[in-house]
């Protein structure tokens, strides 16, 4: 027995939708295609001869003012009837020293935006381009668009002296010891501020001081190009201080270069065998690792 279902469309009920489907969307494609109602306001004698024409170049004029302006956002100027009157207002900033606003003034998105002013206020330096392209959430899209606006450290000056005046004047300081470096001292370097200089100091002093001007590298922030920046300008007279390690409490010493696990191992092996007479009686201790022992020996006494 053929089976017969209650719910079902005739053959011409169903040439009926497919059709009326079929025109709702062609309008609503006809819709998207037109140029705005300004535009026929504009041009009262349009004709459908050019308005082919028309078509394009509204679409074309809408895609270059989308991609020339730095404003991201779907509200229209009041003020400014076009983007090039709107580009001439704005101002460009210097991107280590512009505000959030600012920085949102010139194109660059909130979160990005945000990410700078945080890495610049934990002492992180922006020099040029490729420091900006480093930050979360940044994209080259963005930034061609941004870029006209942004002013870098080296750049704020137009004059061809002006660096060069620079440098010279940088050279002509005297050195700095780091190791008795004051905070203000090491805030006035090129490149570091008075979060970074804090956190210099704190490395410092839980090492016991600098024997080598390459230690700063290891410092948190510190930028490779804003190290090779400073590091004319700064040397090493005053010697770092060093520990007995024959009397010193190795359970609650508190040293970069000593893990707790090797402090352990070193007071088991000192309790047992007795006090170090050498550096060689430190590679007994842990021979699979002695990155320790490198970096820790010029901290290290034995008598």
């Amino acid at each position: 027995m053929k089976q017969e279902y209650q719910y079902t469309l005739a053959r011409t009920d169903r040439i009926c939708l497919i059709a009326f489907v079929t025109l709702l969307m062609g309008w609503e494609l006809i819709k998207y295609l037109l140029p705005p109602a300004q535009v026929w306001k504009e041009n009262p004698d349009l004709t459908f001869q050019n308005s082919n024409s028309l078509i394009a170049g509204s679409v074309d004029t809408f895609s270059k003012n989308r991609l020339s302006t730095p404003h991201f956002t779907t509200e229209p100027d009041k003020h400014n009837s076009g983007s090039h009157d709107q580009d001439l207002s704005i101002q460009p900033v210097e991107i280590m020293t512009a505000s959030l606003d600012e920085l949102r003034e010139i194109g660059f998105p909130y979160k990005v935006a945000s990410n700078i002013r945080r890495y610049i206020e934990a002492g992180g330096s922006i020099q040029k381009e490729k420091d900006v392209l480093k930050i979360y959430g940044m994209d080259t899209a963005v930034w061609k668009i941004v870029r006209p606006y942004v002013l870098f450290p080296s750049t704020q000056s137009d004059s061809i002296e002006g660096p060069k005046k620079t440098a010279k004047n940088e050279k002509s300081f005297p050195p700095i010891d780091l190791n008795t470096a004051s905070l203000e001292d090491l805030d006035a370097l090129p490149g570091i501020g008075a979060v970074l200089a804090e956190r210099i100091i704190k490395f410092r002093d839980n090492l016991g001081g600098f024997v080598s001007i390459q230690q700063l590298r290891e410092c948190y922030g510190l930028s490779p190009e804003t190290f090779d920046r400073i590091q004319p300008r700064l040397t090493i007279l005053q010697p770092a201080t060093t520990f007995n390690i024959n009397t010193t409490d190795l359970s609650s010493i508190n040293h970069p270069y000593l893990p707790y696990k090797i402090s352990r191992i070193l007071a088991a092996y000192r309790k047992q065998h007795g006090s170090f007479t050498s550096p060689t009686d430190l590679q007994k201790i842990y021979p699979p690792d002695t990155s320790w022992y490198h970096k820790l020996l010029p901290y290290i006494s034995f008598q």
